[in-house]
């Protein structure tokens, strides 16, 4: 028997708390049960969920191809690294000016989309990836070059909580930055901001016409997932507490957009499977001390994957959920049309 659900209704609302405690429960919990070392490539996985948002936001909804997001997520690492180290900022506090100048980055990166499409774009985004590491060194003076800056200094659990481990509470911290992160991404897609993103993806001239600003659209979306990913890349040097060129380069932003495919282009629970897969894969490795590259687990799961559902693992937990629950659009009463609306049905009618 599958259960029909309104959007916007009771049962909708209910369903998306019970979704919400699950998921914090799920990113929480693990850090409670797991070992040392795997509560650390947890705390990665959350980090990273939150960068691939913001990849997912470009090939989804914005239909734009993007091979340079792991220069947004290094430049997120950076920024936060040297205002926490050279400032002596809270490393948490550190992740704000990563996110206005990261969304100042991805804008400038977008401004090519105003004007090239498809592997074009492809190609100014992954130009952006080569130079990145470059610049970085280019300018070691003050982003400390390769290496970086300055490790971070570890987070003290407070006193106030002194049946906090350290890292418990610093996974804690990154799990609450995740979830607004999650709900303002969620909520940006499900408004007219989102509505506009789409139908300017989808045809440009039509989109005009209905009088969304096209361009104005496209640049600020790079923004917002550079914005992200820059978030994301300083919530994953709190938690490794060091930053290195070798992390960020053209290679990386590769791999980034193969595991977001693998999980899902279109799907925010699609990033999370991508970022199990990229840091589970180096796990697995380390764990059984195989000595093939995380590469190749990359490029097999990814084949094995894309070759029957080319909308990823998301789309089969899509599919089996449709099967059980059934979510509809609510349709508007007539008391609730807007007075252009009831002017139209009536003109009709006439």
């Amino acid at each position: 028997m599958k259960l029909t659900i309104e959007r916007g209704g009771w049962r909708w609302q209910a369903l998306l708390v019970l979704a919400a405690v699950v998921a914090l429960v799920g990113l929480v919990l693990p850090e409670m049960l797991l070992p040392f070392i795997e509560r650390q490539e947890w705390t990665k996985v959350v980090a990273l969920s939150v960068s691939l948002w913001g990849l997912v936001l470009l090939l989804g909804p914005a239909g734009q191809l993007s091979l340079g997001h792991g220069a947004f997520m290094g430049f997120g690492a950076y920024c936060t690294a040297v205002f926490a180290t050279r400032y002596d900022w809270p490393v948490f506090v550190s992740l704000l000016p990563a996110m206005a100048f990261g969304f100042l980055f991805g804008v400038l990166v977008g401004l090519p989309a105003l004007r090239v499409r498809g592997q074009y774009l492809a190609m100014v985004t992954l130009a952006v990836a080569v130079a990145f590491p470059q610049v970085i060194q280019r300018f070691s003076w003050f982003t400390g070059g390769a290496s970086g800056p300055s490790p971070l200094s570890d987070q003290v659990a407070p006193g106030w909580l002194p049946f906090l481990e350290d890292h418990t509470w610093l996974h804690v911290q990154i799990c609450l930055v995740a979830v607004v992160a999650w709900f303002l991404v969620y909520n940006l897609l499900h408004s007219s901001t989102g509505r506009a993103i789409r139908a300017a993806a989808s045809n440009e001239d039509a989109a005009a016409a209905m009088g969304v600003p096209v361009g104005r659209t496209m640049t600020l979306t790079y923004g917002f997932g550079a914005m992200l990913g820059s978030l994301g890349g300083g919530l994953w040097v709190i938690q490794v507490r060091g930053v290195s060129t070798d992390e960020f380069d053209v290679l990386r932003s590769i791999i980034l957009y193969a595991v977001v495919v693998f999980g899902g282009s279109s799907s925010l629970v699609g990033a999370f499977i991508g970022a199990l897969l990229f840091v589970g894969a180096g796990w697995i490795i380390a764990k059984f001390g195989w000595k093939e590259s995380p590469n190749m687990i990359y490029a097999v799961v990814l084949l094995a994957v894309t070759a029957f559902y080319s909308g990823g693992l998301a789309e089969i937990g899509a599919r089996l959920s449709r099967r059980v629950v059934e979510v509809v659009d609510r349709v508007p009463e007539a008391a609730e049309l807007s007075s252009g609306e009831a002017v139209t049905q009536g003109n009709l009618r006439r």
